[in-house]
């Protein structure tokens, strides 16, 4: 039997209030994700947050972890025209920070993060530890990573491949 969509509603609003108030309870950061984002920020690079969640939600869960201020900008569902895994969401992620396109990587864990980097022509580096039900392995990413201390050197073999083929795209032979 269907629940009335009034009754979901209610409880959904009420989820949500529970959530939010304890939305960093049993969260903490992967082992090495601080120190890889450090390092990156230091470089340069600027991060981005492309989440499906709502915006208020990520910001409030990465600010109690001490997070929020290595990201540049955090884009939830609310904050742009389409949620991942379309196109748009990190098109608009990237494009928010100053970002661009032909620079840009996606890190993440699920099929909506690989579906999204896929559509968008990004590379994609993905997980093996987060939250997706199908195995990161079986979404095809460019790079896997087992541990987020691989972080860096990852970017930087992604970055350099991108560098190499647009160095030789306009030869023929």
């Amino acid at each position: 039997m269907p629940v009335p969509a009034t009754f979901a509603a209610t409880l959904f609003e009420r989820f949500i209030v529970y959530y939010s108030a304890h939305i960093a309870d049993n969260s903490h950061p992967f082992a090495g994700v601080i120190a890889a984002l450090a390092v990156l920020k230091a470089a340069g690079a600027k991060l981005v947050v492309c989440t499906n969640k709502p915006t208020a939600l990520s910001r409030s869960l990465l600010t109690k972890l001490g997070m929020v201020d290595m990201f540049d900008d955090i884009l939830g569902i609310d904050a742009v025209t389409a949620a991942k895994p379309d196109a748009a969401h990190l098109i608009e992620a990237v494009r928010a920070v100053g970002g661009n396109l032909n620079r840009a990587i996606m890190v993440g864990d699920a099929g909506p993060d690989a579906g999204a980097a896929r559509a968008a022509g990004i590379p994609l580096i993905l997980v093996d530890f987060g939250y997706s039900e199908i195995p990161a392995i079986q979404l095809a990413p460019d790079i896997l990573l087992r541990h987020f201390g691989d972080l860096v050197d990852a970017c930087l073999t992604l970055l350099d491949s991108a560098r190499v083929d647009s160095s030789t795209a306009g030869i023929s032979a």
